[in-house]
């Protein structure tokens, strides 16, 4: 079984295969549950939140 999951901020499609179709659609609901940041937009959500850290810290 073949899972397409896109990311909400970009929209890329992450692909995932399970084996069975009970699996699948337990996959698929923890992803629309969580609303799925792919790995890039998640490093620069992470970053944007350092960066603003930092210039609370120099004021």
């Amino acid at each position: 079984m073949i899972i397409k999951i896109k990311c909400r901020q970009c929209k890329g499609l992450l692909v995932l295969r399970r084996s069975c179709l009970k699996d699948a659609r337990k996959v698929k609901q923890d992803y629309k549950n969580k609303n799925y940041i792919c790995g890039r937009c998640g490093f620069r959500v992470m970053a944007n939140k350092m960066a603003k850290e930092i210039v609370r810290g120099v004021n």
